[in-house]
């Protein structure tokens, strides 16, 4: 459950798990804005989206200026077929420091992602001015790579072995 209210005005490191099985949505996502807005002493915050997010086409939500975080961990399931993106880009950090993006794509039998179901969810240069570090870490499961890492290993009769895509920043 997301918290309807600050739960305490000293609590600097706040996580969250969003594994709902009918998906987050939009009332889930202002409760969830909210929240952090209302807890600004956060300097440490942690968020695993691991649902569908539903939000609409153009969502007006609430925005969370986080002013005390400075590190905060992301981990994102299918952004392609959820509006994940929609939701972090509502929570403002322009102290933040430090960022772990993780981005999941877990679908058996997906193509490759377009670019910017990836990109959408890197932090916005113009309002994390502070941003230093940022790993990026992306895992791609598919039985398409399978098919296209034995095509090339044949192909190019390497004997080694792919893994993965490669992704361009």
């Amino acid at each position: 459950a997301i918290p309807q209210r600050p739960l305490a005005s000293s609590l600097t490191s706040f996580s969250i798990l969003l594994n709902k099985p009918t998906g987050v949505d939009m009332e889930d996502c202002k409760s969830l804005l909210k929240f952090l807005d209302g807890t600004p002493s956060i300097v440490d915050l942690g968020m695993k989206l691991w649902c569908r997010v539903k939000t609409e086409t153009a969502p007006i939500m609430p925005v969370a200026s986080l002013k005390n975080v400075q590190t905060c961990k992301f981990d994102v399931a299918n952004p392609g077929f959820n509006a994940a993106h929609h939701l972090l880009r509502c929570i403002q950090m322009p102290n933040l420091y430090a960022m772990d993006l993780y981005i999941g794509f877990e679908g058996k039998d997906q193509s490759p992602p377009e670019n910017s179901e990836a990109f959408d969810l890197l932090p916005d240069p113009s309002i994390h001015v502070n941003l230093r570090h940022l790993r990026l870490t992306t895992n791609f499961i598919s039985n398409f790579w399978r098919y296209e890492e034995a095509r090339f290993l044949k192909e190019s009769r390497s004997k080694g072995k792919l893994f993965g895509f490669i992704l361009t920043l």
